[in-house]
């Protein structure tokens, strides 16, 4: 056995109960603190993580109160432009209706002189509308 080893034991020895009994208790207390410091440590991460999440679920609430809005505006957009589609469609009927209800007539006399010209040309004479026309 090494010398130094023995020493070691004689000084181990000569050390009295009390003081191995105060060292454990200084172990014991040591190890005590590094744990509260240590679960403070994560409650105070798990903190963190539950504020973010509550900032992530009112996030989620906002963004989602928005969605529904823009879901109604653009319910509301398409009805108006179904209707306002609508009143386009019908007033260009009614134009179109109108137009086709009335007989076209030359602008000035000028422009009735040119069209019968040309339906003379095209040997269109024949017909009811260059005579009503045309004379």
């Amino acid at each position: 056995m090494p010398l130094w080893l023995l020493g070691a034991g004689r000084f181990f020895k000569s050390i009295p109960l009390a003081a191995w009994i105060a060292g454990a208790m200084a172990v014991v207390v040591l190890a005590l603190v590094w744990q509260i410091n240590r679960l403070d440590s994560r409650n105070d991460a798990l903190e963190l993580d539950v504020s973010t999440y509550k900032a992530r679920a009112a996030a989620a609430e906002l963004r989602e109160s928005v969605l529904k809005q823009a879901e109604i505006q653009r319910q509301m957009d398409t009805a108006t432009r179904t209707e306002e589609t609508e009143k386009t469609n019908d007033a260009l009927d009614r134009i179109a209706q109108q137009v086709a209800d009335k007989k076209p007539v030359a602008a000035n006399a000028a422009a009735l002189t040119v069209a019968c010209s040309r339906l003379r040309r095209q040997g269109d004479t024949a017909s009811a509308a260059y005579r009503a026309k045309c004379g």
